[in-house]
């Protein structure tokens, strides 16, 4: 299972995670690259609830 995530205006599916560069497909289909520098803020859908 991939992770499904929310940064910036970017919300979408987490294709690649590299040292510079993560790739997000978004719903539409988009190919989003977020450089990893310029990542302030992220939201994981993915992550289960704590108990």
């Amino acid at each position: 299972m991939r992770d499904q995530i929310e940064t910036m205006e970017v919300s979408g599916v987490v294709e690649s995670v590299g040292l510079r560069i993560t790739t997000v497909r978004s719903l539409d289909g988009t190919l989003w690259y977020l450089r990893n520098g310029e990542i302030l803020k992220i939201g994981n859908k993915s992550q289960p609830k704590a108990n």
